[in-house]
């Protein structure tokens, strides 16, 4: 039973099980099971953000590709404006859905996780700003060749 493993390592149990081997690590860290929970969170939620991070290296790539076709750059921009509105979603919803603020123990680790997960968004967001400019002059420059 959880709860016997956990009782000696000082963790309260508010009835919530440990899904899986991290959350368990983190709580024998003298961590309560709810501090754990939100800890484990925020780790599946900074793989998630490397996600974010990918695409955006592939939508660059796709831009510096010798071959690009007017129908790609297309594609690519409309990936973009969704891939946005994911990242505005996931940092929304996801991210600041973890309250930090009723935490005891890892209270700390927390929120500088969160806010460093927020930083990353923001940076992901500014980089995108910056990238679609160049999209549209690709887009641009291509309908103009195609035209004359």
């Amino acid at each position: 039973h959880l709860g016997s493993l956990l009782q000696p390592l000082g963790v309260q149990q508010l009835g919530y099980k440990c899904e899986s081997l991290a959350l368990l690590a983190m709580a024998s860290r003298r961590q309560t099971v709810h501090s754990a929970a939100a800890l484990n969170k925020l780790l599946e939620l900074d793989s998630e953000a490397a996600t974010f991070d990918s695409e955006l290296a592939s939508f660059k790539a796709t831009l510096a590709a010798e071959d690009k076709t007017l129908e790609g750059l297309l594609e690519t921009r409309n990936a973009c404006r969704q891939w946005s509105g994911n990242l505005e979603k996931f940092q929304y919803v996801k991210v600041d859905s973890i309250i930090t603020a009723e935490l005891t123990t890892g209270k700390d680790e927390a929120k500088t996780k969160r806010k460093s997960l927020n930083r990353h968004c923001e940076e992901l967001r500014t980089d995108m700003e910056k990238f679609m400019p160049a999209i549209e002059a690709a887009i641009t420059a291509l309908q103009k060749a195609a035209e004359e």
